[in-house]
């Protein structure tokens, strides 16, 4: 049973639930935990770290730049008044 289910993930190469429903629709009946494991015990999982967050929440998460004209008309009044104090 075990060798099965490795001889699976590796023919495959997809992840435990695809595994798992490849082996039902070859007619083998065994758990999606069972095959979980095996694979947890073989190392054939990749592992996620539960710190890092998703791909498309890190995009998210990430601020977009803001155009370079938008930052120069938002400092224009505050450079004009630091140039006036200087000058006096």
């Amino acid at each position: 049973m075990i060798w099965t289910i490795i001889e699976k993930r590796k023919k495959v190469k997809r992840s435990a639930e695809v595994v798992h429903r490849g082996l039902l629709n070859d007619g083998i009946v065994v758990s999606l935990f069972s095959v979980k494991r095996t694979l947890d015990r073989w190392e054939l999982l990749n592992k996620r770290s539960p710190l890092k967050p998703a791909p498309a929440a890190r995009e998210a998460a990430t601020p977009k730049p803001k155009p370079t004209q938008t930052l120069h008309t938002a400092y224009q009044p505050l450079l004009s008044r630091l140039i006036a104090y200087s000058r006096v």
